[in-house]
């Protein structure tokens, strides 16, 4: 009888490891895509405050010359403008470490 408990056991052993490398393989890449998302958002966030830092230089007084290039600690930005009447279009352009093409725009009137 104890030759039957310990193949039981080490069958039941055996299915436990499967079962956890099944689920380890499927939600392996769900986490990695996971990872690359919250970079994209810290990225989107970086765009944020590069754009408003470069709007508070521009009502200051301080002009860049377009379309320019700004480096923040995560990403590098091109900042494209396009002016209108009575207002300049103003977007940040990145690839995001998702592999795919971000923007992030903003009017300022004047």
């Amino acid at each position: 009888m104890l030759r039957c408990e310990k193949g039981f056991i080490f069958y039941e052993g055996m299915l436990a490891i499967f079962m956890l490398m099944i689920i380890t393989m499927t939600m392996f890449p769900v986490m990695l895509q996971l990872q690359q998302e919250r970079v994209t958002i810290r990225e989107e966030r970086e765009a944020i405050y590069l754009m408003q830092q470069f709007l508070l230089h521009q009502n200051q007084g301080s002009f860049f010359p377009l379309p320019a290039t700004l480096q923040g600690e995560i990403q590098t930005y091109d900042l494209l403008a396009k002016i209108e009447e009575n207002h300049i279009h103003y977007c940040l352009q990145w690839e995001g470490r998702n592999g795919r093409e971000q923007s992030w725009c903003l009017s300022h009137y004047h």
